[in-house]
């Protein structure tokens, strides 16, 4: 998934999810949740976290599966 090959980039790297955080101009929260698979990064974030990470976004999205989650009328989440 897109979040844990961000959290192995940054590993390598040596890299803080904080010094990460501050380095995208997000929370530590948002980082978190992203790297939980928790939270997709919009383009703009993820962009930036590979310009932090020394890579680009194709080579984060190459062969991950990224889920998507609509909320129906309940407002329960489901996975698209």
């Amino acid at each position: 998934m897109l979040g844990t090959k961000i959290r192995e980039y940054r590993k390598s790297l040596g890299m803080t999810a904080t010094s990460l955080a501050e380095k995208v101009g997000v929370e530590l929260a948002t980082i978190s949740k992203i790297e939980n698979n928790k939270a997709n990064p919009s383009m703009p974030t993820l962009y930036k976290i590979a310009e932090a990470l020394n890579t680009t976004p194709s080579e984060l999205i190459k062969d991950t599966e990224i889920k998507s989650f609509n909320i129906n009328s309940e407002g329960t989440k489901e996975v698209v």
